[in-house]
C-alpha cells in the first residue's frame, strides 16, 4: 500500500481551513420565510404580527440577536439578557413592517431594529442608575463606581479651572486675604 504523500494532506487540510463559513442568517432565507410570514397574515387578519412568524424566521431572528450580543461592545453588560429580550420582542412586532419592494436587505433592517433596542434599553437602565446614585448620594452613601469617576473628573476639572484663573490674576487664594 502506498504511503500518501504529506504535501497533498496539508494542501487539503489548508483548502478545508479556507472555506468561509456558510452564514448562519442570508438575505435569501429571510426573503423566503418573510414572504411566508405575510401569505399568513393576510390570510388570517385576526392574526397579530407576532403570531404571523413562521417558527423558522423567529429562530433566525433569535440567533441574529445571539449573535448581535456577542459583539465586543454589548459583551460585557450584566443585563445583556435583558436587552436581547427587549430586541427579540422589538423584532416579533416589527418583522412584517419590512418592505421586499423597496429593498431586498432584510438582514440590515433586523439588525437596525436590534441595534435600536439595544440601545434605547441601555438609555433606560442610564436613567434607571442616575435616579438611584442620586438617591443614594441624598442619603450618604456611595454611588455606582461610574458616578464616583465622574465625580472625581468633575472636582478636577473645577481645580484646573481655579488654577488657570488664579495663574491669570483673577483669583489669587494666597494674597487676598493679606492686602484687605
Amino acid at each position: 500500500m502506498k504511503k500518501p504523500n504529506v504535501n497533498t494532506r496539508t494542501k487539503n487540510n489548508m483548502a478545508a481551513k479556507r472555506r468561509k463559513p456558510k452564514n448562519y442568517v442570508n438575505n435569501a432565507d429571510l426573503m423566503e420565510e418573510i414572504r411566508m410570514s405575510k401569505e399568513k397574515q393576510e390570510s388570517d387578519e385576526n392574526l397579530t404580527p407576532a403570531q404571523c412568524l413562521t417558527p423558522k424566521l423567529v429562530k433566525m431572528l433569535m440567533m441574529l440577536v445571539e449573535r448581535y450580543s456577542q459583539k465586543a461592545n454589548w459583551r460585557n453588560y450584566t443585563y445583556l439578557d435583558d436587552m436581547k429580550g427587549e430586541a427579540i420582542v422589538s423584532l416579533a412586532q416589527n418583522a412584517l413592517k419590512f418592505k421586499p419592494e423597496k429593498s431586498n436587505n432584510p438582514f440590515g433592517y433586523y439588525t437596525q431594529i436590534v441595534t435600536h433596542s439595544f440601545l434605547t434599553f441601555l438609555d433606560k437602565e442610564k436613567r434607571v442608575r442616575k435616579i438611584r446614585d442620586d438617591l443614594l448620594e441624598q442619603n450618604g452613601f456611595n454611588p455606582s463606581f461610574s458616578r464616583q469617576l465622574e465625580n472625581e473628573a468633575q472636582n478636577r476639572e473645577a481645580r484646573e479651572e481655579k488654577y488657570r484663573l488664579s495663574k491669570e490674576g483673577e483669583v489669587d487664594d494666597y494674597t487676598d486675604h493679606i492686602g484687605k
